[in-house]
């Protein structure tokens, strides 16, 4: 990430001639990472910590099983702090979508009667929306 962040700027000073060479990154070896794990029950993950699994590893990559997202959803219901609150956690929980893509979401992108909501998405094609 900080990697590219020098790139843009260098290639911007470059354009802007305040630097005439190109960015010396041709021969850049990058630390390989470590595949994450797959995503787990709330169970799998307790189990996984209990054998010694790294705990801040393991719990991002928790999903929940129909009745814990029931569970979520009815305490989100009750102590949510804004009116929109849960309408917004019911959307991403059933949808998947992300949280800015729920929010750019627009009336008319739900279709109640059936079943599907349009996800419009600004990272897939540059320079064009998509859904």
């Amino acid at each position: 990430m900080e990697i590219t962040t020098l790139r843009t700027a260098w290639n911007w000073a470059v354009i802007g001639d305040l630097l005439v060479a190109p960015f010396p990154g041709v021969k850049l070896q990058y630390a390989k990472k470590e595949e994450q794990p797959g995503f787990m029950t709330w169970a799998e993950i307790e189990r996984r910590i209990g054998k010694g699994g790294d705990a801040d590893e393991l719990w991002p990559c928790l999903y929940l099983t129909k009745p814990e997202m029931d569970e979520l959803l009815a305490f989100v219901k009750d102590h949510g702090s804004r009116p929109w609150v849960y309408p917004l956690v019911f959307l991403v929980a059933h949808t998947g979508a992300r949280r800015s893509e729920v929010l750019r979401a627009k009336l008319s992108d739900l279709d109640l009667a059936g079943g599907v909501m349009e996800v419009r998405e600004r990272k897939r094609v540059k320079g064009q929306k998509t859904t």
